[in-house]
């Protein structure tokens, strides 16, 4: 399997959910069932593949919901990154995370405490995560897979704390 078969199926599917909002396509868990088969029709993913990259991009909207409504923070202090990049690759989150109506049905019956911890391997879009064993901090410009810790070789790791 090509290290980007699963980034770029990830890039893929927030574009057609952002289009699917824009249209004013009512995203739930239907809909998410549509497109985890469609990357497995069309991208050409196995169920398992498939389910990694639906799940991984719902954690990171709700994780982007509950950053912006509990911290209120702006999205550039949250991924501490130039706002020039955050206007280029952000823009899709935004837009689905303002309205709270629009995106409860992300959770799908999981508790938040069970999706904030990011693992080796797990899929990510873009953001800061910190490294639990020593604090390493790992940025993402771009949705790739969560490698070690360059520093430790830790494998678990936390979305960066707000300062």
């Amino acid at each position: 399997m090509s290290d980007q078969k699963l980034p770029k199926a990830y890039a893929g599917l927030l574009k057609k959910v952002r289009q699917a909002k824009n249209e004013g396509i009512k995203i739930g868990e239907a809909y998410w069932e549509k497109l985890h088969q469609e990357l497995i029709d069309i991208e050409h993913l196995n169920a398992e593949e498939s389910k990694v990259v639906v799940e991984s991009l719902q954690r990171d909207l709700q994780e982007a919901k509950h950053v912006l409504k509990d911290i209120g923070k702006a999205i550039s202090d949250w991924l501490s990154f130039d706002t020039a990049v955050i206007e280029d690759k952000f823009e899709d989150w935004i837009a689905l995370v303002a309205d709270d109506t629009e995106v409860d049905w992300l959770l799908l019956g999981k508790q938040w405490n069970e999706m904030d911890t990011y693992h080796t391997g797990d899929l990510i879009g873009i953001g800061v995560l910190e490294c639990t064993n020593c604090g390493q901090l790992l940025h993402f410009h771009a949705p790739g897979h969560v490698p070690p810790c360059p520093h430790c070789h830790g494998t678990e790791f936390k979305r960066q704390p707000q300062h």
